[in-house]
């Protein structure tokens, strides 16, 4: 049982790390990011215990920033990895809260849902807001920075910024992890 379940986190951190890095520039496969997390929300619903989330979010993070950072390592190698423990501790928060959220809304009302959804994209929108001011004050890899080739997407950001989409993609993979997470339980049901 442990074997899996460590194989698992092994597989959960790989893929949305990598997926994360894909969709980013200089890479650029947009379309990752509208899945990017299902994965890790479907688990979430799972309330996994404390050491194995801090593990997996702490390593989602780190090894996510370091790709999204890479172009860093012509300054300073020692600099680029201290950024992405840094960056990697506010995915960390997000993480946390959305541990927190998901196992409590996944079998509840859409209007639950729907808020739990909202609260959970939010988190990441105003962690991305505090990010971009506090410590080094630039808001370097933005989620939303992974659309920056699809311009019907981009429309948003003329009324909402680029908070805004990073808020969408968040809120369409809560919603993508929900449909997967429902159609899992039909199964088991069924």
């Amino acid at each position: 049982h442990i074997f899996y379940r460590s194989t698992f986190e092994i597989v959960l951190v790989v893929l949305t790390a990598f997926f994360w890095i894909a969709c980013m520039p200089p890479f650029n496969y947009p379309e990752l990011a509208y899945f990017l997390f299902v994965p890790l929300l479907i688990w979430f619903c799972t309330a996994p215990n404390k050491k194995s989330f801090l593990r997996v979010g702490i390593l989602i993070g780190f090894c996510a920033w370091i790709g999204v950072l890479i172009w860093l390592r012509h300054v300073t190698w020692v600099g680029t990895i201290l950024l992405s423990i840094i960056l990697s501790l506010y995915f960390l928060l997000w993480a946390t809260y959305t541990r927190y959220v998901m196992p409590r809304i996944y079998k509840r009302r859409l209007v639950v849902r729907l808020i739990g959804f909202l609260g959970i994209s939010g988190c990441w929108v105003v962690l991305e807001y505090i990010r971009s001011i506090l410590l080094y004050g630039m808001p370097m890899g933005p989620f939303a920075l992974s659309q920056s080739g699809r311009p019907v997407v981009l429309q948003l950001a003329a009324w909402t910024g680029a908070y805004g989409i990073s808020f969408f993609l968040i809120f369409f993979n809560c919603c993508i992890a929900q449909t997967f997470q429902q159609l899992i339980n039909n199964n088991y049901k069924g």
